[in-house]
């Protein structure tokens, strides 16, 4: 009877689910030049496996020729990383977004570039930014994504 239990128990932790290795972690930091960053990723056994949402917060931009800083909140879905890089270069609702990754340092440090727009950030606003480099860490402070957002949300600050 003592065996079958241990086999028992052996069997059940074998069925747990693929998904039961998989957490959320967050990665902030700085843009080089100006501006703070939050990205969302999901692990699997603590390797990243997907990136799901991503924010920035006054990040150098020019809108419609001014110097301003801008921010926004972006999510992604089936945005895996492969070979521990991430590349989102693409469009929604007429914003544009490259945002490019390598995560590093036994995956504690994520590293690349980011630009934005053109985008529209209200009507007749549109603010581009320069292409810059970001480094952010596992835990470190930045802005977070806001939970469940569904769209990009842009914001603008004049400077």
């Amino acid at each position: 009877m003592k065996r079958l239990t241990i086999c028992l128990a052996a069997t059940a932790a074998l069925a747990l689910p693929a998904g039961a290795g998989a957490a959320e972690q967050f990665y902030g930091g700085k843009i080089n030049k100006g501006g703070a960053i939050g990205v969302d990723v999901t692990t699997v056994n603590g390797k990243p496996f997907t990136v799901d949402a991503m924010r920035y917060k006054n990040f150098p931009a020019k809108c419609n020729g001014n110097p301003s800083l801008i921010g926004a909140t972006w999510t992604f879905t089936n945005v895996f990383v492969e070979n521990n890089r991430v590349n989102v270069n693409g469009s929604s609702g007429g914003s544009q977004i490259l945002f490019k990754g390598r995560f590093r340092k036994q995956n504690r440090k994520l590293v690349g570039e980011i630009k934005e727009g053109p985008s529209e950030f209200e009507p007749g606003v549109t603010c581009t930014s320069p292409k810059r480099d970001y480094s952010a860490k596992r835990g470190d402070n930045g802005p977070h994504p806001q939970p469940k957002a569904k769209i990009h949300r842009a914001f603008r600050v004049v400077g």
